[in-house]
């Protein structure tokens, strides 16, 4: 019985974090005060990605780590991406100022 014991704790572990995730739902009630890109990046984006979008780790990616459409960053940010969270209260135009100034940041264009 003792030799299961480290797989149970590890599989107790998993559950309770997936359960967490669940429950979290993984949206923020960030409301921009500001329609400036550069200031919600600040406020919201550069705890995970970096100031200058160069990633924190594995699961905070640097923002040039793979081909991204603008539409595609809107779509992230809006409705979040496996550990990001989603943020739909940032209005439309205030969206697309942040995915142009995430997109000047360093994502890869497709194709480029």
């Amino acid at each position: 019985m003792k030799k299961w014991l480290p797989f149970a704790m590890l599989l107790t572990t998993a559950l309770i974090i997936s359960v967490y995730f669940l429950l979290t739902g993984q949206t923020n009630t960030y409301r921009a005060s500001t329609n400036d890109p550069a200031a919600i990046y600040r406020d919201v984006c550069a705890e995970c990605h970096g100031e200058q979008g160069e990633g924190k780790g594995l699961f905070y990616p640097a923002l040039g780590e793979k081909e991204i459409s603008r539409q595609e960053v809107i779509e992230i940010i809006r409705e979040g991406a496996f550990m990001m969270p989603a943020f739909p209260l940032i209005p439309d135009t205030t969206l697309r100022k942040l995915s142009r100034f995430v997109m000047e940041k360093g994502f890869k264009k497709p194709g480029t």
